[in-house]
C-alpha cells in the first residue's frame, strides 16, 4: 500500500524525527492518545501511524514478516463469493479496484497498524456497497467515536482539518450514503488499534538503527574515527553551544559511523588539530545486539524465521522444518486472521458468509500429509479414489468420506481444491 509522505505542521518533536529523519538522540515514541481540536490524537503529536509506517520501510525483518504474513492470509485468492457481492466484485471501489484488491489492502493494514478504516459508499438503490481502504496515517476519530476525519495534505504537510464522515455502526440503524467503517482489532486499548507486534517496537527501532550504522560504515569506507580539537579563544559560550549542537547533529548517532569527535581546546589560537582514534569493536557489539533483537521481533510476531526466507544455523532451509513451522503458523496466525477478515466483510456486506479463502498449495500438502499420518497411506489412496469419482455428486463424495473414515468436516476440507463446496 502506498503511503502518504507527510510532515507535521506542529513543532518538530522526537516523534516527528522518528517518522521522518531520525537523529541519533531520538527515542521510540509511544501511542499515547489525547483529545485536542475536536479529534483524538494518535500518539503524543498525532504522528504515531506515520512512525509505524516508517519502521516498516526501514526494518527489513518487519517488512518481510508483514508482507509475507499478508500473502499467507490472502492464500490463493477467494472462492464461493456471495451472489450479492459477486455481481460487482470486479469493480468494488470507485477507483476500479476489485474485491481481491480491497481485501489484500485490508489484510495488510491490519498486519501493520492492527486495524483498518474503509470508506463505504452506497449505490443509489442501496443494493451495493463500494469500498475504499483508507490509509490509517490519514484518518482520525472524534472523542465520541461517531465521526471519522480523513485529513488533508497541504504542501506536503498533514493538515489539522479534513473531510468528516459518520462512523458505520451496523445495518440495524440508518446507514448514510457515505460512512467510514472502522475496525480497531482485538488488541485495541483506547481509540486506535494496536499492532500485535507492539511489544517489539523498541526492538524494531533498534534493528533499523543498526542497519543505519552499518550503512554509514560502508559509506565511510570503514575509516577510523578521530578527535578534532577546536580552538576556543575568542569564542563566546553561545557560539560554543551552537557549534556543539551542530557537531552532534552531524557527527553523532548511528548514521555517523566513522565520523569525527570534536573537542574544544583552550589555549589553541591558530588552527584545529586532528588525532586518529583506533577502531573499536562497536561493529561486533551491534552484530550481537542485532541477533538478540531479531529474535525478539520474531517472537512478537509469533513468526518462525524459516517461513520468511531466513536459514537457520542448524538445519538451513529444510522442507521438514518449513512444513512444521508453517503448520504452527497456519494454526496460530493465518486461520484466525482469515476468520477475522471474513467476519469484517460479513458485517460490511451484511451477509453471513461473504466469501471463502482458497488455500495455498502448501496448505493442502501440509494438511494432507498430517491427515495421511492419521488414516494411513491406504486410507489416503481410498479417499483419493472417491475424490476422483466424478459419477458421484460433490456432497455424496463428502458424505462417503465422512462415513467411511469418521473424519470431521475440517479434515475433509483439506481436499477442497478437488472437491469444492457449494456456492453460497
Amino acid at each position: 500500500m502506498e503511503a502518504y509522505k507527510v510532515k507535521s505542521r506542529a513543532p518538530k518533536s522526537k516523534l516527528f524525527f522518528a517518522a521522518d529523519n531520525l537523529p541519533g538522540t531520538a527515542i521510540v515514541p509511544n501511542a499515547d492518545e489525547k483529545v485536542m481540536g475536536g479529534r483524538v490524537y494518535w500518539g503524543a503529536d498525532d504522528m504515531y501511524p506515520v512512525y509505524l509506517h516508517s519502521l516498516y520501510q526501514r526494518c527489513s525483518i518487519m517488512q518481510s514478516v508483514i508482507d509475507g504474513t499478508s500473502e499467507y492470509i490472502s492464500g490463493n485468492g477467494i472462492t464461493n463469493i456471495h451472489t450479492d457481492i459477486a455481481r460487482y466484485a470486479q469493480r468494488i471501489s470507485d477507483n476500479g479496484e476489485t474485491l481481491i484488491d480491497v481485501l489484500n489492502k485490508a489484510i495488510w493494514s491490519i498486519q501493520l497498524y492492527g486495524g483498518i478504516f474503509m470508506l463505504m459508499t452506497l449505490s443509489n438503490d442501496r443494493s451495493r456497497v463500494y469500498l475504499n481502504v483508507l490509509d490509517p496515517q490519514m484518518v482520525r476519530l472524534t472523542p465520541d467515536l461517531d465521526t471519522g476525519i480523513i485529513l488533508r495534505v497541504r504542501n506536503g504537510r498533514l493538515s489539522r482539518d479534513g473531510d468528516k464522515y459518520p462512523i458505520f455502526k451496523d445495518w440495524n440503524s440508518e446507514v448514510p450514503e457515505q460512512s467510514i467503517f472502522y475496525y480497531g482489532g482485538k488488541n485495541i486499548m483506547g481509540y486506535y488499534p494496536s499492532p500485535r507486534y507492539g511489544s517489539a517496537i523498541t526492538s524494531i527501532d533498534t534493528l533499523s538503527r543498526i542497519e543505519d550504522y552499518f550503512n554509514s560504515l560502508v559509506r565511510n569506507n570503514f575509516t577510523l574515527s578521530g578527535i578534532l580539537e577546536v580552538p576556543t579563544d575568542g569564542m563566546s559560550d553561545e557560539e560554543k553551544k551552537k557549534a556543539e549542537k551542530g557537531i552532534k547533529e552531524k557527527y553523532t548517532g548511528e548514521r555517523a559511523a566513522g565520523g569525527l569527535m570534536v573537542r574544544f581546546a583552550a589555549g589553541m589560537t591558530d588552527k584545529a588539530s586532528y588525532t586518529a582514534v583506533h577502531a573499536n569493536d562497536l561493529d561486533k557489539q551491534y552484530t550481537e545486539v542485532s541477533r538478540s533483537t531479531s529474535e525478539s521481533v520474531y517472537a512478537a510476531f509469533r513468526a518462525v524465521p524459516a517461513l520468511f526466507g531466513l536459514m537457520t544455523a542448524t538445519t538451513g532451509f529444510s522442507q521438514q522444518e518449513f512444513t512444521e513451522a508453517f503448520t504452527l503458523y497456519n494454526t496460530a496466525i493465518i486461520q484466525p486472521a482469515r476468520k477475522q477478515v471474513t467476519d469484517i466483510f460479513a458485517k460490511v456486506f451484511n451477509v453471513s458468509i461473504p466469501f471463502e479463502f482458497e488455500p495455498l498449495p502448501m496448505e493442502v500438502q501440509v494438511d494432507q500429509s498430517s491427515l495421511a499420518q492419521t488414516i494411513g497411506a491406504e486410507g489416503t489412496r481410498s479417499i483419493m479414489e472417491i475424490v476422483s469419482n466424478s459419477a458421484m455428486g460433490i456432497e455424496q463424495r463428502r458424505g462417503l468420506i465422512k462415513i467411511l473414515f469418521d473424519l470431521e468436516d475440517k479434515q475433509i476440507d483439506t481436499f477442497l481444491p478437488i472437491i469444492p463446496t457449494q456456492n453460497v
